[in-house]
């Protein structure tokens, strides 16, 4: 088998990949008055960018269904399964979060509402890309359905964006393109070193590699790995992968791009407040072009999910207390994010990335979001790391760059093979262990109930605690 799949196919499968989360809130979340006029218009929305397109330009454009394109998305279910996801290998502690919020969603009704005394208590919380495992594990009567559900719907939003970074690089040497996406990792470690010792010991060492497998630098930014991002902070990561790799595929259509912008909002709304400057510059630089129905129908159908969102102030307001370390400390900290983060790769794509307004808006706009708080600051560059992983992937493939080539790749994967192979490798034993012992993967942070106040370990921004506006005006009851 070796057909071609377009960009225009690519663009619809991510578009319904994006889509289906929000209409399943609309629909089961929302009274059914502006709930099912909601789902009406995004899927009509949906329908007119579909429509819309050269077909016959588009077609041309697109990556080869060959032998090597299964293997590689045989390696991406591998590394997804292999991240926790779904429950098939061990589950680290940010992950038991995940999996108490896929549990809720499948064993309760829809809203996910309780009463305790006179309070209510409402699940609100990213919850976008569990929506669609949540409702297959309903319609199967099980968890173990969502579970398998939702490691395939994962599966499937890492493809889509692994067929787009193909198509982005012109479809050569994607072995590259595989081993970057999957390898790609930051020079973070040397930032923790500088930052956090005097003395370059076994032991200093050990606990900087360490520190690099978290989703985190000194609470000031982030650039993680997939292996990172997979077991951290999946149901963001991968919606905004998918996500831009469709605003890249419809570069050429600024009528239409609020869409796609505003269903990520649902699944990923740190990564896309990281996008956010990008999207304002390019929809203002065409601004009689972006002004559209489309667009019109995008914001509309913002606004439930701004009122849901905002619900729970625990979701939206700064987690930590912005700079603590003062402002000496934190400049200096930032800096080393900077050059160990990304400035260590400029010197093999400068000629690239120095007209390149997109990065520098990127790279720039993670100062302000930095005094968001932690959670803010390392979850938003989510962005600027998929963008700077697709444009690495495309110097490293150029044949203009053969001199560099060997360099510039030692660069980008030898700190990302450390990170993930011990990612990886740790998931391989505690999920041996695990099966070993018990006959399952185990995990590292079970909770019962997520909408438990009582909790010990269950955070308040997952629930939103008495009325709101979202409770009153748009909730089913």
């Amino acid at each position: 088998m070796n057909c071609l799949i377009s960009s225009r196919t690519l663009k619809h499968t991510a578009l319904v990949w994006l889509a289906l989360p929000s209409v399943i809130f609309q629909a089961g979340w929302l009274r059914p008055c502006i709930g099912w006029p909601a789902a009406a218009l995004t899927a009509l929305a949906c329908g007119i960018v579909m429509a819309s397109g050269s077909k016959g330009g588009e077609k041309k454009e697109g990556v080869r269904a060959d032998a090597f394109y299964f293997l590689s998305l045989a390696a991406l279910l591998f590394v997804a399964v292999l991240s926790g996801i779904g429950g098939l290998a061990f589950q680290g502690y940010d992950m038991g979060y995940r999996q108490a919020v896929l549990d809720k969603l499948t064993d309760s009704p829809w809203p996910v509402t309780e009463m305790c005394g006179d309070e209510r208590l409402t699940l609100v919380y990213y919850i976008g890309s569990f929506l669609p495992a949540a409702l297959a594990g309903k319609a199967f009567g099980s968890v173990a359905a969502a579970n398998a559900a939702m490691i395939l719907w994962m599966f499937a939003g890492l493809a889509i964006f692994l067929s787009v970074l193909y198509i982005y690089t012109g479809g050569r040497r994607r072995w590259i393109s595989l081993g970057i996406l999957i390898f790609f990792g930051s020079w973070e470690m040397a930032g923790e070193l500088i930052w956090n010792h005097t003395s370059l010991t076994a032991g200093d060492l050990k606990e900087a590699f360490f520190a690099t497998t978290d989703l985190s630098f000194g609470g000031v930014g982030a650039l993680p790995s997939l292996s990172v991002m997979l077991k951290c902070v999946y149901n963001q990561a991968v919606p905004a992968m998918v996500a831009m790799g469709l605003l890249w595929l419809m570069r050429k259509e600024p009528q239409h791009a609020l869409l796609p912008y505003v269903l990520a909002i649902f699944c990923a709304p740190f990564p896309m407040v990281g996008l956010f400057p990008v999207m304002a510059a390019w929809l203002f630089r065409r601004l009689r072009r972006s002004v559209s129905a489309v667009n019109a129908v995008a914001l509309l159908i913002f606004i439930p999910t701004a009122v849901y969102f905002t619900a729970n102030g625990e979701v939206t307001h700064a987690y930590g207390e912005g700079v603590p370390q003062g402002a000496l400390n934190y400049t200096l900290h930032l800096l080393l994010f900077y050059i160990f983060g990304v400035g260590v790769f400029l010197p093999f794509i400068w000629r690239e990335m120095k007209g390149d307004p997109v990065f520098w808006i990127l790279l720039l706009w993670q100062i302000p979001i930095s005094f968001w708080g932690d959670n803010m600051a390392v979850r938003a560059p989510i962005a600027l790391t998929v963008y700077l992983m697709a444009r690495l992937s495309q110097a490293a493939v150029k044949p203009t760059n053969g001199k560099l080539k060997p360099a510039l790749l030692a660069c980008i994967l030898l700190p990302g093979f450390l990170v993930n192979a011990k990612n990886y490798s740790l998931s391989l034993k505690m999920t041996a262990a695990g099966y070993a012992d018990t006959g399952a993967p185990g995990e590292s942070n079970h909770i019962d109930d997520i909408l438990d106040p009582q909790g010990s370990r269950c955070p308040e921004n997952f629930i939103s605690c008495g009325e709101s506006k979202f409770t009153l005006y748009l909730m089913k009851r």
